[in-house]
């Protein structure tokens, strides 16, 4: 896989980025914003896209730590 591509960090790669250098970015309504699109075939074999709120992607990380 390449990762010489504008703006993709490698999973190893997010250990040298430095914090300070992100900026905030300010979700009004986190609870119902799409963070993410996720594809499932399901069970019928017709593609349906998940959205994913970043709710959602903050309490799977809470769970994790």
């Amino acid at each position: 896989m390449s990762t010489d591509m504008t703006g993709f960090v490698s999973p190893s790669g997010f250990l040298e980025l430095n914090e300070d250098d992100f900026k905030e970015v300010l979700i009004e309504d986190p609870k119902g914003t799409t963070t993410a699109l996720f594809y499932s075939s399901g069970t019928t074999g017709y593609a349906k896209g998940v959205e994913i709120s970043h709710q959602s992607v903050v309490a799977n990380l809470c769970t994790q730590a």
